[in-house]
């Protein structure tokens, strides 16, 4: 982390040899940008941006898109391969991610039932930049 306040942070994530530096902004909890500032593989667009919809029943509808623009002959392939037969495993990813802050939150102790499962056609892909797009949106208890 190289700096953090109070609605952002500035931190460079990565592993495998593919990094980038991220600069978090989540001053409206309703709508938390992530954008790459820099990055071995990723340029351009690239970043995350998760939106946050409460519903009256106390749960929250996500919605996530992924933006992998490659600055690299590597990251160009690697977008490609994530916007085409890797959108599964970031599927997979995502709804495990939803569901272990659920159970951490207690969720699971209060009844948890899978709130949408991930269709396979929830994340779309397009070639110039490649991005996922999670339509389909898993719930979240937040905590009622």
């Amino acid at each position: 982390m190289h700096d953090r306040g109070p609605s952002q942070a500035d931190v460079t994530e990565g592993s495998g040899g593919i990094w980038e530096r991220l600069h978090y902004d989540w001053s409206n909890p309703n709508h938390v940008v992530l954008t790459t500032t820099d990055s071995n593989t990723w340029g351009g667009a690239s970043g995350h941006t998760y939106n946050f919809t409460r519903r009256p029943d106390g749960l929250t509808d996500i919605d996530v898109v992924v933006v992998r623009d490659g600055k690299t002959l590597k990251g160009r392939l690697l977008g490609l391969v994530l916007g085409t037969v890797g959108k599964g495993v970031l599927e997979k990813k995502f709804k495990n991610s939803v569901k272990a802050i659920e159970a951490r939150n207690g969720a699971a102790k209060k009844g948890y039932r899978d709130p949408c499962p991930v269709s396979k056609d929830s994340f779309s892909s397009s070639s110039s930049p490649p991005y996922y797009e999670h339509s389909q949106t898993p719930t979240l208890d937040a905590g009622r």
